[in-house]
């Protein structure tokens, strides 16, 4: 009789596996030795990657993965959870291990696109690993030494489910796979283990010039972008980020559960545009206004960031009058875009007109939403590649507005259309 799928893995990969427990991390990690800034930056790291499996898989129209993941158990929300009892403020990290994982999830996210089967082998790597440590999970919270905070977040980890991981490789051994598939599933989890054996390997020993801030610490989905250094910087950042969720509800539906996160690695990543010559400002610029359009967020989202990370960090340096210029001067230019498709006083007639004509409690209940509306169609009309629908798909939310707020905002985005391509038309 031929070995099921996960003897095979276990088989193949017991070598490697050997290895992870031989590395000083573990080593330091069960005695309780293991310094709180690996530990923190290994979890921040195992956010990142169940982060990736929990927004990839469940949407995925790959029968066997959709099957398989049914039932998983609230991994990121566990991480996630330990992470804000740990540390409810961000932390520098061991930046090689970060760069480590953001390595990791750029392979992932290649394996997604050309073979999403094989992503199995990857999943069943990562949740041997949990296995592994839900099977360590009491001793570590008996070993002397180790962290209050570390002896918690195992002890957690035990209470979870022990039986689904049973389950999980019973369902594996299920799946009809062809010879082909089979080999890549066994190819995937091998790279994943090489992978994974790279950011334990780096997470300790570390050395003290690799420890900073990094977007990982305050987002697990960020991608790879700079933040500030300066923690009362940081702080500020994650300030406008409230603000801007306050002022902008569209940005709060938009990410939903995550919407803080998003926000705080966001703004963060705003707040180091004040950080660069004015020389580099443009690209930086573009980049930052790119993938936000990518995700569903107006250049006037970006804009009002952008004043509000520099009202929160000025305060911060109050004799250097010049202090965080660039900021303004970012948000000037989107100003300019704008102004170039259609200039303020036509966008200011549109906004008067939607305001006589919506709802007055739910414009109250929305502020900025109309602004957002015409700089969603402004942003289409300069860029129709980056069409993005989440801002219409919420702005005429039948279950959301009144019939007299849906007429009025159909009229003004289908007004702004007409009165922005009237110049392009005319040339």
């Amino acid at each position: 009789m031929s070995p099921s799928l996960t003897e095979q893995l276990h088989a193949s990969l017991a070598g490697p596996y050997q290895q992870i427990g031989n590395l000083p991390f573990t080593k330091a990690l069960l005695t309780g030795d293991l310094p709180v800034q690996s530990f923190l930056t290994h979890l921040r790291c195992q956010a990142a990657i169940w982060a990736f499996f929990e927004r990839e898989l469940p949407a995925n129209e790959t029968l066997p993965l959709r099957r398989i993941w049914q039932g998983h158990p609230p991994s990121l929300t566990l991480v996630l959870e330990a992470l804000a009892e740990i540390s409810p403020s961000p932390t520098p990290d061991v930046t090689t291990a970060v760069r480590a994982t953001l390595s990791c999830l750029m392979d992932l996210r290649a394996l997604f696109r050309t073979n999403p089967l094989s992503l199995l082998g990857p999943l069943w790597v990562v949740e041997s690993l949990a296995q592994d440590d839900r099977a360590q999970a009491r001793d570590m919270a008996r070993v002397p030494g180790t962290p209050k905070e570390g002896g918690l977040y195992y002890q957690a980890l035990a209470l979870g489910d022990e039986r689904y991981w049973d389950n999980f490789e019973r369902d594996l051994n299920d799946l009809y796979l062809s010879k082909r598939q089979r080999e890549a599933i066994w190819g995937g989890a091998r790279e994943m283990l090489f992978r994974l054996t790279a950011v334990r390997a780096a997470l300790f020993p570390f050395k003290s010039n690799e420890l900073a801030y990094s977007a990982l610490a305050l987002n697990p989905e960020a991608d790879d972008h700079p933040v500030p250094q300066d923690p009362v910087r940081l702080k500020a950042a994650r300030s406008a980020a409230r603000r801007s969720q306050a002022t902008l509800p569209y940005l709060a539906w938009l990410y939903q559960k995550q919407g803080e996160r998003f926000a705080d690695s966001d703004c963060a990543w705003l707040a180091t545009l004040a950080e660069l010559p004015p020389a580099k400002l443009p690209a930086q610029l573009d980049r930052l206004a790119g993938a936000l359009a990518a995700r569903g967020i107006p250049s006037y989202g970006l804009q009002r960031q952008l004043e509000l990370v520099y009202e929160e960090l000025y305060p911060t340096q109050p004799d250097w009058p010049g202090a965080f210029r660039s900021l303004l001067l970012a948000a000037r230019e989107l100003a300019t875009r704008a102004e170039s498709l259609l200039p303020l006083a036509a966008r200011q007639e549109l906004l008067e007109e939607f305001a006589r004509k919506a709802p007055t409690d739910e414009l109250a209940q929305n502020p900025g939403c109309a602004q957002m509306a015409i700089s969603w169609v402004l942003d289409l009309a300069g860029n129709p590649a980056q069409k993005n629908d989440s801002l219409p798909q919420w702005f005429l939310d039948a279950g959301r507005f009144s019939r007299r707020w849906l007429k009025a905002a159909q009229g003004l985005l289908s007004h702004t259309a007409s009165l922005t391509a009237r110049p392009a038309a005319a040339k």
